[in-house]
């Protein structure tokens, strides 16, 4: 399967934006990788989309990632 446009959702902190530029710098042009819980603008984002990455830690664990940082 060719994934050519790829919504990253996920709590804040999970590491969507991380990922997103760590997978983008493998993708070519003509690709997208959107990131973000923007509730507003979810369902397009959902219909354009072909692959979404739902990064699910406990609530706990990213606060802990993130205060360590």
């Amino acid at each position: 399967m060719a994934y050519e446009r790829i919504l990253v959702i996920g709590s804040p902190g999970s590491g969507k934006t991380t990922f997103s530029l760590r997978l983008g710098e493998a993708l070519a042009s003509d690709r997208f990788i959107v990131d973000g819980n923007y509730a507003r603008t979810l369902p397009m984002r959902l219909e354009r989309c072909d692959t979404v990455v739902f990064l699910d830690y406990p609530p706990l664990s990213v606060f802990s990632a993130c205060s360590a940082a």
